[in-house]
């Protein structure tokens, strides 16, 4: 079983590319923060009643509760705190461990500098209407941007639309040898 992990920070467009890139593959889309508030409930009130820690424990038992019942391959948005942030660290660990062996992770960035995907990726969440503060956002990104560049067995940058990311991932997919699902961690595309 060999899925398609679409990961990176919040804003830079999981969602949106993978909802485009799936029937380019004749995948389902699965997007896990839309999965999580179907069978546990609207995230901020889960966090607002049981905090972060919780929320990062029950999202990862989701997510292995998901691909245990998900037998066809799928292309799957991960969260954005899903493979990196400062609490949990074996739920963390083990989220690694099972999108590594499960399929072929692919980051998506709007750039390799961090100052330039800092701006990108704030201004973008500042849009989306959800409450958000722009220095704690700036700030998680800051403390998430090196990690996140050191996975993805495909690193894709770009600031592209979502149509133009969906199709650069079909064409490095392409570019991939049959049987070699798994990848090579640090491939990056621009």
């Amino acid at each position: 079983m060999h899925h398609l992990f679409l990961i990176g920070p919040g804003g830079v467009g999981k969602t949106s590319a993978g909802r485009l890139l799936a029937p380019m593959l004749s995948r389902r889309f699965v997007d896990l923060d839309e999965e999580f508030c179907a069978h546990v409930g609207p995230l901020r009130p889960f966090l607002d009643a049981f905090g972060y820690a919780a929320y990062v424990r029950r999202n990862g038992l989701l997510f292995h509760e998901l691909l245990e019942g998900t037998p066809e391959p799928v292309v799957l948005a991960l969260s954005s705190g899903f493979l990196e942030t400062d609490v949990e660290p074996e739920t963390i660990a083990s989220n690694r461990a099972l999108v590594k062996s499960a399929g072929t992770s692919i980051l998506l960035m709007p750039s390799r500098s961090q100052e330039e995907s800092s701006r990108i990726v704030v201004e973008r969440q500042m849009e989306r209407g959800l409450n958000l503060e722009r220095v704690s956002q700036a700030r998680i990104f800051a403390e998430r941007f090196a990690a996140y560049m050191t996975m993805g067995d495909i690193q894709l940058f770009s600031v592209g639309s979502p149509l133009e990311i969906a199709m650069q991932i079909k064409q490095e997919l392409a570019k991939k040898t049959p049987g070699s699902h798994n990848g090579i961690w640090g491939h990056s595309c621009s």
